[in-house]
């Protein structure tokens, strides 16, 4: 744990717990949208849980790829990554409710709002 200005302490950054508890993940199942990117979520047969991210407007026009990325349950209404991006698992946290049972918004550092099914 690092510290602040040598007496704050700061919280350890979040990690994917060591069991993978498999869930259903009919809540965050979905495409969530930006002006940046489409980011789809799916669930396998094996109820293994993927982030599928597809880059647009001027993230495509800049060469972005598209990603896919496992999830895992972390916490009520959050996901998390399995492998680090850029040091981190940054939790995915779905907010709200659509009117049929699904999150209405995927929170990453900002919402992005469902589009569709």
């Amino acid at each position: 744990m690092g510290r602040v200005l040598g007496e704050v302490a700061l919280p350890a950054l979040p990690v994917p717990p060591p069991v993978h508890e498999r869930i259903d993940a009919e809540r965050y199942l979905g495409t969530y949208s930006a002006d940046v990117f489409d980011l789809t979520v799916s669930q396998d047969d094996d109820h293994r849980i993927w982030i599928e991210q597809v880059p647009k407007g001027i993230f495509a026009k800049m060469g972005g790829r598209v990603e896919r990325t496992e999830l895992v349950h972390y916490r009520d209404g959050m996901l998390i990554p399995v492998e680090a991006d850029r040091g981190m698992h940054m939790p995915h946290t779905f907010l709200d409710d659509d009117g049929t049972g699904h999150a209405l918004y995927l929170h990453l550092s900002r919402d992005v709002r469902r589009a569709g099914a």
